[in-house]
C-alpha cells in the first residue's frame, strides 16, 4: 500500500506509547520537534508542487484554467499579445490552491476587497490569541515538556477552540446579527498562533452610537473585589508589560 508524505508525517507525530509505556521519541525532543515539523511541511510541499510542475499536472491546470488562450492561438489571432505569446517558452503555472503563491495571495486579497465593497467598512476587528495555559494544552503535555514544544498540540486545541468561538460569532450571532466576515491566522514569534477577524453587521445590528460599541467593548478594569475572576483574566491576558525597562506606564 501506498503512503504519502504527509500520512507518514502524521503518523511519526502522532502521539502513542511503545510497548514499555513510553511516549513516542519524537515528543521527547524539545524544540527539534519544531524544527522537524518545518522540515517535513517543506518536504511535503516540494512533492506537491514537483507535481504541479510535472507534464502531468501541467497538462491538468492548463486544460482546466486556460483553454481560452488556446482558443485564442488556434482562431488565428495576429495582435500584439498573441505575437509575443506565440514566441515565449512554456511557463510553470501554479494553481491559486498553493499557499502562499504570489495567485493565492492575490485571490484571497481581492475576496476580502469584494467583501468590503459589497458590506462596506467593518464593524469589529477581533483577535484570537492561543493561550499556552489552556488546560487542554497543559493536561496533555509529558512531564518536562513546554507548550512550544509541542507544535502539534497547539495546533489542533488552538483550531477547536477558534472554530467554537468563530461559530458563535458567525452563525448563532451572539454578539450581533452577522453578515459577513473575514479571517487570517498568522504564527507569532514565540511559537503560538493567533487569528485576526474581520466582522460585518447587518443594517439592522450596525454600531452608530458610543452606547452601541459600549455594549461589546470595554477598555477599564474589572473591580478587583466584586469580580476577581474577570480581573485577573484581564490583567493576565489583556494588558502588556511596560513599554521600557523602570517605566511605570503599561
Amino acid at each position: 500500500k501506498k503512503l504519502s508524505l504527509a500520512d507518514y508525517t502524521a503518523f511519526i507525530i502522532s502521539e502513542r506509547r511503545n510497548e514499555e509505556g513510553r511516549p513516542h521519541y519524537a515528543f521527547s525532543t524539545g524544540r527539534l520537534l519544531q524544527e522537524f515539523a518545518v522540515t517535513a511541511w517543506a518536504t511535503v510541499e516540494q512533492d506537491r508542487i514537483q507535481y504541479l510542475m510535472s507534464p502531468a499536472g501541467q497538462k491538468q491546470i492548463r486544460a482546466e484554467k486556460y483553454q481560452t488562450v488556446l482558443d485564442m492561438y488556434r482562431a488565428g489571432d495576429t495582435g500584439p499579445f498573441a505575437q509575443a505569446q506565440a514566441g515565449r517558452p512554456t511557463h510553470k503555472i501554479l494553481p491559486a490552491t498553493v499557499a502562499g503563491s504570489p495567485r493565492h495571495m492575490r485571490q484571497q486579497y481581492q475576496d476580502a476587497m469584494a467583501i468590503c465593497r459589497r458590506y462596506g467598512t467593518p464593524d469589529l476587528f477581533v483577535t484570537f490569541t492561543c493561550n499556552p495555559g489552556w488546560k487542554e494544552i497543559t493536561e496533555n503535555l509529558i512531564a518536562g515538556q513546554k507548550a512550544t514544544d509541542r507544535p502539534d498540540l497547539i495546533a489542533r486545541v488552538f483550531n477547536m477552540k477558534f472554530n467554537a468561538f468563530y461559530e458563535d460569532i458567525t452563525q448563532r450571532h451572539v454578539l450581533r446579527t452577522c453578515r459577513a466576515h473575514v479571517r487570517v491566522v498568522e504564527w507569532q514569534k514565540r511559537g503560538l498562533p493567533h487569528c485576526h477577524c474581520l466582522i460585518w453587521f447587518d443594517q439592522e445590528n450596525k454600531l452608530r452610537s458610543p452606547e452601541d460599541y459600549d455594549s461589546l467593548v470595554c477598555a477599564e478594569l474589572p473591580h478587583p473585589t466584586k469580580q476577581p475572576r474577570l480581573f485577573k483574566s484581564v490583567t493576565s491576558h489583556m494588558m502588556h508589560g511596560p513599554c521600557y525597562i523602570g517605566s511605570t506606564q503599561p
